[in-house]
Protein backbone atom coordinates (compact mmCIF):
# COMPACT_ATOMS: atom_id res chain seq x y z
CA UNK A 1 0.00 0.00 0.00
CA UNK A 2 1.35 3.13 -0.30
CA UNK A 3 1.64 5.54 2.38
CA UNK A 4 -1.62 7.95 1.18
CA UNK A 5 -3.23 4.48 1.59
CA UNK A 6 -2.11 3.93 4.89
CA UNK A 7 -2.65 7.04 6.25
CA UNK A 8 -6.24 7.21 5.53
CA UNK A 9 -7.27 4.26 7.31
CA UNK A 10 -5.14 4.99 9.89
CA UNK A 11 -7.34 8.80 10.07
CA UNK A 12 -10.21 6.81 9.61
CA UNK A 13 -9.66 4.39 12.49
CA UNK A 14 -8.81 7.58 14.78
CA UNK A 15 -12.18 8.94 13.63
CA UNK A 16 -14.12 5.65 14.26
CA UNK A 17 -13.05 5.25 17.68
CA UNK A 18 -13.21 9.19 18.72
CA UNK A 19 -17.30 9.09 17.34
CA UNK A 20 -17.94 6.36 19.10
CA UNK A 21 -17.05 6.95 22.20
CA UNK A 22 -18.71 10.40 22.17
CA UNK A 23 -22.39 9.97 22.93
CA UNK A 24 -24.53 11.23 19.99
CA UNK A 25 -22.88 10.89 17.63
CA UNK A 26 -23.08 7.86 15.32
CA UNK A 27 -20.86 7.12 12.23
CA UNK A 28 -21.01 5.02 9.25
CA UNK A 29 -18.63 3.46 7.18
CA UNK A 30 -18.09 2.52 3.72
CA UNK A 31 -15.23 0.18 2.99
CA UNK A 32 -15.13 0.03 -1.18
CA UNK A 33 -13.02 -2.59 -2.44
CA UNK A 34 -11.48 -2.38 -5.47
CA UNK A 35 -13.82 -3.88 -8.21
CA UNK A 36 -10.91 -4.68 -10.44
CA UNK A 37 -8.35 -6.96 -8.66
CA UNK A 38 -5.78 -6.20 -11.33
CA UNK A 39 -5.98 -2.52 -10.33
CA UNK A 40 -2.98 -1.76 -8.54
CA UNK A 41 -2.41 -2.56 -5.40
CA UNK A 42 -2.72 1.07 -4.03
CA UNK A 43 -6.02 0.60 -4.80
CA UNK A 44 -6.94 -2.56 -2.73
CA UNK A 45 -9.00 -0.80 -0.46
CA UNK A 46 -10.52 2.80 0.41
CA UNK A 47 -12.75 3.82 2.77
CA UNK A 48 -14.94 6.47 2.99
CA UNK A 49 -16.63 7.97 6.77
CA UNK A 50 -19.77 9.76 6.43
CA UNK A 51 -20.57 11.38 10.51
CA UNK A 52 -24.07 12.21 11.39
CA UNK A 53 -24.71 14.94 13.69
CA UNK A 54 -26.43 14.33 17.17
CA UNK A 55 -30.33 13.48 15.95
CA UNK A 56 -32.06 16.80 17.27
CA UNK A 57 -34.10 15.60 19.99
CA UNK A 58 -36.92 17.78 21.42
CA UNK A 59 -35.66 19.35 24.76
CA UNK A 60 -38.63 20.04 27.37
CA UNK A 61 -38.31 23.03 29.37
CA UNK A 62 -38.45 23.11 33.49
CA UNK A 63 -42.25 23.83 34.36
CA UNK A 64 -42.99 27.25 35.28
CA UNK A 65 -43.56 27.64 38.88
CA UNK A 66 -47.35 27.50 40.08
CA UNK A 67 -48.84 31.12 40.26
CA UNK A 68 -48.88 31.85 43.60
CA UNK A 69 -51.88 33.77 45.30
CA UNK A 70 -50.18 36.14 47.22
CA UNK A 71 -49.59 40.25 48.15
CA UNK A 72 -46.60 41.98 49.18
CA UNK A 73 -46.60 43.72 53.07
CA UNK A 74 -43.28 45.24 52.18
CA UNK A 75 -39.67 44.93 53.98
CA UNK A 76 -39.32 43.40 57.09
CA UNK A 77 -36.63 42.78 59.42
CA UNK A 78 -35.76 39.19 59.78
CA UNK A 79 -33.52 38.22 62.42
CA UNK A 80 -33.31 34.26 63.69
CA UNK A 81 -34.16 32.49 66.75
CA UNK A 82 -34.03 29.00 68.82
CA UNK A 83 -35.66 27.22 70.97
CA UNK A 84 -33.08 25.65 73.57
CA UNK A 85 -35.44 24.65 76.45
CA UNK A 86 -38.08 23.05 74.11
CA UNK A 87 -40.87 24.83 74.38
CA UNK A 88 -43.85 25.12 72.71
CA UNK A 89 -44.72 28.07 70.26
CA UNK A 90 -47.08 30.60 71.33
CA UNK A 91 -49.65 28.99 69.76
CA UNK A 92 -49.46 25.61 71.44
CA UNK A 93 -47.28 24.02 68.37
CA UNK A 94 -43.85 22.22 68.18
CA UNK A 95 -41.79 24.57 66.48
CA UNK A 96 -40.29 23.20 63.18
CA UNK A 97 -36.99 24.34 61.06
CA UNK A 98 -38.38 25.58 57.94
CA UNK A 99 -41.79 26.30 59.21
CA UNK A 100 -42.45 28.01 62.31
CA UNK A 101 -41.69 32.16 62.49
CA UNK A 102 -42.41 34.91 65.31
CA UNK A 103 -44.38 37.79 64.45
CA UNK A 104 -46.22 40.36 66.01
CA UNK A 105 -49.65 39.07 65.79
CA UNK A 106 -51.36 42.61 65.21
CA UNK A 107 -49.17 43.12 61.98
CA UNK A 108 -49.27 38.91 61.04
CA UNK A 109 -52.15 37.10 62.61
CA UNK A 110 -51.51 33.66 64.04
CA UNK A 111 -51.55 30.96 61.28
CA UNK A 112 -50.23 33.54 58.51
CA UNK A 113 -48.61 31.70 55.83
CA UNK A 114 -45.57 33.87 54.77
CA UNK A 115 -42.69 33.40 51.72
CA UNK A 116 -39.49 35.92 52.15
CA UNK A 117 -39.07 36.90 48.26
CA UNK A 118 -35.74 34.61 46.88
CA UNK A 119 -37.69 31.38 48.33
CA UNK A 120 -40.02 29.18 48.09
CA UNK A 121 -40.38 28.01 51.94
CA UNK A 122 -43.68 28.89 53.39
CA UNK A 123 -43.81 29.92 56.93
CA UNK A 124 -46.24 30.17 59.37
CA UNK A 125 -46.54 32.11 62.02
CA UNK A 126 -46.63 30.31 65.24
CA UNK A 127 -44.88 32.32 68.10
CA UNK A 128 -44.74 36.10 69.23
CA UNK A 129 -41.73 38.01 70.95
CA UNK A 130 -41.47 40.44 68.42
CA UNK A 131 -43.15 44.03 67.94
CA UNK A 132 -43.78 45.56 64.69
CA UNK A 133 -42.52 44.62 60.73
CA UNK A 134 -39.95 42.12 62.40
CA UNK A 135 -40.37 38.47 61.56
CA UNK A 136 -38.37 35.95 63.71
CA UNK A 137 -37.47 32.50 61.91
CA UNK A 138 -36.67 29.29 64.11
CA UNK A 139 -33.13 27.73 63.66
CA UNK A 140 -32.97 24.58 65.27
CA UNK A 141 -29.41 25.54 67.01
CA UNK A 142 -27.95 28.74 67.79
CA UNK A 143 -24.90 28.96 65.88
CA UNK A 144 -27.94 28.81 62.71
CA UNK A 145 -29.51 31.95 64.45
CA UNK A 146 -26.42 33.67 64.60
CA UNK A 147 -25.76 33.41 61.04
CA UNK A 148 -28.83 34.08 59.50
CA UNK A 149 -28.17 37.72 61.70
CA UNK A 150 -30.29 40.65 61.06
CA UNK A 151 -31.38 40.87 57.20
CA UNK A 152 -34.34 42.99 55.50
CA UNK A 153 -36.70 41.25 53.41
CA UNK A 154 -39.64 41.41 51.38
CA UNK A 155 -42.21 39.16 52.96
CA UNK A 156 -45.29 37.93 50.70
CA UNK A 157 -48.73 37.00 52.39
CA UNK A 158 -49.62 33.75 50.98
CA UNK A 159 -53.74 33.37 50.29
CA UNK A 160 -55.18 30.24 49.83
Amino acid sequence: MRLHSKLSILALSALLSVSTSVPGFAAVVRTNAAANSRESESAAASATAVIQAPSEEAVTAAPLPAVRNETSLGVFKTTGFTNPRGERSADGSVPQVGRTVAADWSVLPRGSKIRFAGSDTIYIVEDTGVRGQVVDVYYANNSEAWAHGVQYREVFLVLE
